[in-house]
């Protein structure tokens, strides 16, 4: 039996995008309310790796989004968590 595609990201075949967010764990900044403001703006979320060091959160994902106005308003919502908040974003295709 041969395994079938599925649709994931911009065509057939893996996500491109990956999203990794850290800063300081406080009641502002916890993995659930990160999932939270990825979900708002992105097609879709997969978390992918998740550290927690004293208190240091450090999460990575692989996403989704339709836009870079999309990416945008994510790294705004996430920027209103924290001060301390990291946002690293890689695709492998790129929007432009």
């Amino acid at each position: 039996m041969q395994p079938t595609a599925r649709k994931i990201s911009r065509g057939w075949g893996i996500f491109t995008s990956f999203l990794t967010v850290s800063g300081k764990l406080s009641k502002a900044l916890t993995l659930e309310k990160i999932v939270g403001a990825i979900k708002k703006h992105a097609k879709s979320v997969h978390l992918k790796r998740f550290d927690k060091a004293d208190d240091v959160l450090e999460a990575s994902f692989l996403v989704d989004f339709d836009s870079f106005a999309d990416l945008e308003k994510t790294k705004e919502e996430l920027s209103k968590l924290s001060k301390s908040i990291n946002i690293s974003y890689l695709d492998k295709i790129g929007f432009y």
